[in-house]
């Protein structure tokens, strides 16, 4: 996701960088799959209900990072990155996860149909469609074997070039094209073959600790590339990108030392009101960073909290 914030100066590392978003959803659909098997309903929509409001700190950081102007409105009506996220399991869990293979649909609908912006719908940025495409597929290929994933890596390829001949290369993610969306199926897939073909890939140390501490890396990464930025400007060294990437690491292992908050009801409800109190007061993106990163740091404990403290509140929704 480092590369992703590339510009046009860096255009091959942006471009693939551009795909982050597709691997990063397609995982997170499998994650839920997991999730489903290990935990009731009522605690799976609960943690999802708490990361959507939560996300509206990564919208602060956005706001505060591209805009001289600060519209709290703005800030609660796009969808960003953890607001697909937190929809799209939701609406998995209730039941879309069992259809997997209808992956195509919510592309379809948004390519087909002249759709007007609807918040987090088919608004701006990372609406659930079409993103939702990416979570299904994520899903329906983790079910495949191996030389399924790979005949369906192969009709992907062959449909992209295709697109290619047909229309000519258009690759546009915010308003996700058809070439777009195929190289997305053939990306997730071909990553999917490689991780699952070479053992040592998926048990490297570095790989799992940013798989399993994805959300703070989004708030760290975002940090730390602001730094440069707005000290040295745009880089189009890639080296300063390792370098980058290496401070990321470097500050996400200092962060992991830090203990982590008790799962008391009082320090959600302090950081959900620090997360929509923020757009309104702060005045720099410095509180939305805290915010974010407290968030990280903890947000594994929302489910702790809802075994251990919502079931002894309500004990009826655990029969």
């Amino acid at each position: 996701m480092v590369f992703s914030h590339y510009t046009q100066d860096c255009q091959i590392v942006g471009f693939l960088g551009g795909f982050a978003p597709a691997l990063f959803f397609a995982v997170s659909g499998v994650v839920l799959t997991f999730q489903l098997q290990k935990k009731r309903m009522l605690e799976i929509l609960f943690y999802y209900l708490m990361l959507f409001i939560l996300g509206f700190s990564y919208n602060s950081i956005i706001e505060f990072s591209y805009y001289d102007v600060i519209d709290p409105i703005s800030i609660f009506s796009k969808s960003e990155i953890l607001h697909v996220i937190s929809l799209s399991c939701i609406v998995l869990a209730l039941g879309l996860s069992r259809v997997s293979w209808l992956f195509p649909v919510p592309f379809a609908i948004h390519y087909f149909l002249d759709l007007p912006a609807i918040g987090f719908l088919t608004g701006l940025v990372f609406p659930i469609v079409p993103w939702l495409s990416l979570f299904m597929f994520g899903i329906f290929l983790w079910k495949l074997k191996v030389h399924q994933k790979v005949f369906m890596g192969g009709i992907a390829l062959i449909s992209l070039l295709s697109v290619f001949l047909l229309t000519g290369v258009n690759l546009n993610k915010m308003d996700m094209s058809l070439d777009y969306f195929i190289l997305c199926l053939l990306v997730v897939t071909a990553s999917s073959i490689a991780i699952g073909h070479w053992k040592a890939l998926s048990s490297n140390g570095l790989i799992q600790f940013f798989g399993q501490n994805s959300l703070l890396f989004l708030y760290v990464h975002f940090l730390i590339g602001s730094i440069i930025v707005s000290t040295f400007g745009i880089p189009h060294n890639i080296l300063i990108w390792l370098l980058t990437f290496a401070a990321t690491y470097a500050l996400m292992k200092a962060l992991i030392r830090i203990p982590q908050a008790n799962k008391s009801w009082l320090f959600w409800a302090l950081l959900l009101a620090a997360t929509l109190a923020v757009p309104f007061f702060a005045m720099s993106s410095i509180p939305a960073y805290l915010v974010g990163i407290i968030f990280a740091l903890n947000y594994r404990n929302i489910s702790r909290l809802n075994l251990e403290s919502l079931r002894r509140k309500l004990p009826y929704l655990s029969t």
